[in-house]
């Protein structure tokens, strides 16, 4: 087989690998009503996953919204037992860096979100250090996931639940 044929089906296996991997997760999210809401979206390659019961928190716009300033604004004061999760725009800077200053900052999640386009990627990290400094979970969604839920989950006081593709919408 020529490296020409061996290259183009190297890259029709990863392109196929990717797709299924962006089909094979997914973000599940209950508004105040209690009503589902199934997200396409992707676990970061480092740090720990959602929990298997979810995370209940308010979801919070990052400020400022690409988050790669040296401090990201902290969650509104707030009751010790509440969470927050906020969202970022995953542009300008390593995602490794925008979830570890959400972090920082006191965020117990972050969705990071791809602007002007709704391409899922893999959020990786070759930095080892801030790898192992990351102990909150992350996801990365598309575009009009992220308007979504700042359209449908920012605006009220109620904390909301997020969790992974392995708790289905109750029938």
């Amino acid at each position: 087989m020529s490296l020409h044929l061996q290259l183009l089906c190297l890259v029709a296996a990863t392109f196929i690998y990717e797709v299924a991997i962006a089909e094979a997760f997914g973000l599940v999210a209950y508004n105040d009503s209690s009503e589902c809401v199934v997200y396409k979206a992707l676990p970061a390659c480092f740090g720990p996953q959602l929990p298997a019961e979810g995370l209940v928190g308010h979801l919070v716009r990052a400020v400022p919204p690409n988050a790669c300033h040296t401090k990201l604004n902290p969650p509104a004061p707030r009751k010790v037992s509440e969470k927050y999760i906020v969202l970022i725009q995953g542009c300008d800077c390593p995602y490794a860096e925008k979830v570890l200053r959400a972090q920082q900052a006191g965020y117990q999640a972050a969705v990071v979100y791809n602007v002007d386009s709704e391409e899922l990627i893999s959020m990786m990290s070759d930095d080892k250090e801030i790898q192992q400094q990351i102990e909150i979970p992350s996801l990365f969604t598309g575009e009009s996931v992220s308007l979504h839920l700042q359209k449908t989950f920012t605006h009220t006081r109620r904390p909301h639940t997020l969790g992974g593709s392995a708790q289905p919408c109750k029938g």
